[in-house]
């Protein structure tokens, strides 16, 4: 009983999994802004210790789909590379917030739908955390 206890408080404690589904780049094209499917996962890219370099040409932005809409651990390392994230979360009323740098501040947008009251202090952890990084 005591375990079950401990993991229901860790489980409130800690965001959920962003449990990313895809990812797709959005770049400019001849006709204007253009999807291109990555064939990898943000969360898998930037896991370690390595700077997130995926090549894409400059102005262009990265998107993916996630079952939660608190940023990951590691998204900072897409706004030091100079992309903002948008995530998307699929569901009854889809989400849609983007994680970018605005005059040099760390900054979430919800464009669509709104943060619930507990993922609300969860994302404003990250960005701090995310700013500190970003000053190293």
């Amino acid at each position: 009983m005591p375990l079950v206890i401990l993991a229901a408080l860790l489980a409130v404690a800690q965001p959920e999994s962003p449990g990313e589904s895809t990812c797709f780049a959005m770049v400019q094209g001849p006709s204007g802004i253009e999807r291109q499917d990555l064939p990898w996962l943000v969360t898998e890219r930037t896991a370690g210790s390595a700077r997130f370099e995926p090549r894409l040409p400059p102005g262009s932005g990265i998107a993916c789909v996630r079952r939660s809409i608190v940023p990951a651990p590691n998204d900072w390392k897409l706004l030091a590379a100079g992309y903002p994230l948008s995530i998307l979360v699929p569901g009854t009323v889809e989400r849609i917030g983007v994680l970018e740098v605005s005059q040099g501040q760390v900054r979430f947008r919800v464009l669509d739908g709104q943060l619930t009251p507990d993922e609300a202090p969860l994302v404003l952890d990250r960005l701090s955390t995310f700013q500190l990084a970003l000053r190293r």
